[in-house]
């Protein structure tokens, strides 16, 4: 691959709308052995559209892993592959419009109710932000309680597991700093996987993105590996919930408490 790794699929881009239609059974094949795992011609392993959304967002959350992980010259890479993948799957809802739905229908139930926030239900909230960015009739602002709230409601495991804190009950403000260096990793990748879909997911991103053939132009890779950079330099809650949009609620370690007491409550 273009990193220098080893590949056992390969996947054509969109270029266009012609160029699409001449590779649609080649590219609806590779999802298809992509999801299943296999190239055996058995009908149960035809291709079926939602297949192209659990593939394509996964795809586009393993290149933002990659990115956060990566080293600076691998990013550029990750991140054109993340548009690559992303320009495919908005083509794909466009021509199967079930796909727009099944994505607002996993939104609003997930806001509706909280057995619809599970891991069983909603495996990984990286892709899920990824069809939150994509859904035509919600904003994130909207759901963006119940994430957080699922968010570190998954935390307090590997909090708890780490032993940072005797009682997680009894949170005291001199224990957020060890709190948030147990979940540091975590948090940068929330951060981040909200700041790449703000940055590649908007009203009118496939135009942009078709003038270059699906590429992102140089400065906007630019810029983002350089806010990478700052990202991966948040340490402290304070910066935390001002990178995540959550300041207008917490605003003192205090608040900070209340909200981790509450996540374990969820966890619960």
């Amino acid at each position: 691959s273009v990193t220098g790794k080893d590949y056992n699929h390969w996947l054509p881009i969109f270029i266009n709308e012609a160029h699409f239609q001449k590779g649609q059974t080649i590219i609806q094949n590779s999802i298809s052995v992509i999801y299943n795992g296999s190239a055996l011609g058995s009908a149960r392993y035809d291709f079926q559209p939602f297949v192209a959304l659990k593939v394509l967002t996964a795809l586009m959350n393993q290149s933002g892993v990659q990115l956060f992980n990566g080293e600076m010259f691998e990013s550029k890479h990750a991140i054109e592959a993340y548009c690559h993948f992303l320009r495919l799957l908005m083509h794909f809802i466009d021509i199967f419009p079930e796909l727009e739905r099944n994505i607002n229908k996993m939104v609003d139930n997930f806001m509706r109710h909280s057995q619809n926030r599970n891991k069983k239900v909603v495996p990984d909230i990286g892709e899920f932000l990824i069809q939150i960015a994509l859904s035509n009739k919600y904003q994130f602002d909207e759901i963006r309680k119940y994430i957080y709230e699922e968010y570190f409601a998954r935390q307090i495991l590997w909090i708890e597991r780490k032993g940072v804190v005797e009682n997680l009950f009894d949170i005291k403000p001199r224990d957020l700093p060890n709190i948030f260096e147990a979940a540091k990793v975590s948090n940068h990748l929330l951060v981040f996987n909200l700041e790449m879909a703000e940055t590649f997911i908007f009203s009118g991103v496939k135009e942009y993105l078709d003038r270059s053939y699906g590429y992102p132009p140089d400065n906007i890779v630019e810029k983002f590996q350089q806010r990478l950079k700052a990202i991966k330099a948040i340490d402290r809650y304070s910066e935390f919930v001002r990178a995540v949009k959550m300041n207008d609620t917490i605003k003192t370690p205090d608040a900070m408490i209340d909200f981790i007491i509450s996540s374990v409550e969820i966890s619960n």
